[in-house]
């Protein structure tokens, strides 16, 4: 997005109004009614402030080749998932987590695109927290599975 800002705007943001803009009007997919966000920045060209509108459509275009990266990574991994765990994920599906779950339509275009089930997390941002809490939680009844790397739980 500061990419494209620059070479297509002559202008300049910084990573918070771009993490600003994507999760504003950022998406994975077109949307049923698609969006505008006026963006600030310096003008490259004079070095002034400047604001201009930027539409949700240029924005998912921008970020196409991330996302279309995301989908084949997931589509690699499951590719070389053992039969059981395979059939498992075409049941139940995959969950989405960390903040690019965030995006709206990720979740769907996944969906179409490998033929599962894809849900969001309840609390995307913080799932590895949430589940370090629940394993500690649990602790004494999972340490049995729990394996530090070569050394094992002590």
């Amino acid at each position: 997005i500061i990419n494209m800002m620059r070479q297509n705007y002559t202008l300049s943001i910084g990573s918070a109004t771009a993490e600003e803009l994507k999760n504003t009007i950022g998406s994975a997919m077109p949307m049923n009614s698609e969006k505008e966000f006026e963006v600030r920045g310096r003008n490259l060209k004079d070095g002034l402030p400047r604001g201009i509108r930027i539409s949700s459509t240029e924005v998912r275009e921008t970020l196409n080749p991330v996302i279309t990266q995301i989908v084949e990574m997931i589509r690699e991994t499951m590719e070389r998932t053992p039969p059981e765990l395979a059939r498992d994920i075409a049941d139940q599906g995959l969950v989405l987590t960390g903040g690019v779950a965030l995006l709206e339509g990720l979740d769907r275009r996944i969906s179409q695109e490998l033929n599962v089930p894809v849900i969001t997390a309840e609390r995307p941002l913080f799932s590895v927290a949430d589940g370090i809490g629940k394993l500690l939680d649990q602790f004494d009844s999972m340490k049995k599975v729990l394996v530090s790397v070569g050394h094992g739980v002590r």
